[in-house]
């Protein structure tokens, strides 16, 4: 069984260019230190939010999310919905960089 957790947050980052720069190396670091971890995921960032998907052992994703919560570079952090799915969806993926119009795919694998 897996565990999924999906967030939302706001970027502290004001300047736009800075903040989208900020978010590819998030997601091109969190891709390498999820796996190995075991944590698969995705994410989206439209400049202004974040919002992401973590899978993985209930206890793996809910420590990471305590690191992440914690995080400076974002505020009201939002936990959207959690829930346990008999797979991966994003099987392969330590994090999966979406564009903000993906948004719905996030929503659409939590069953939001």
């Amino acid at each position: 069984m897996i565990f999924r957790l999906f967030y939302t947050s706001r970027c502290l980052i004001v300047d736009e260019h800075e903040a989208r720069a900020e978010a590819e190396l998030i997601a091109s670091r969190a891709g390498i230190k999820n796996q190995s971890v075991n944590i698969t995921g995705a994410m989206t960032f439209d400049g202004n939010d974040f919002a992401q998907i973590l899978e993985g052992k209930k206890a793996d994703v809910q420590q990471l999310f305590k690191i992440i919560r914690n995080d400076p570079r974002h505020t009201q952090v939002t936990v959207i919905k959690q829930t346990h799915a008999l797979k991966r969806h994003y099987e392969g993926w330590g994090m999966r960089a979406l564009n903000s119009s993906n948004y719905d795919e996030l929503v659409r694998v939590m069953g939001v």
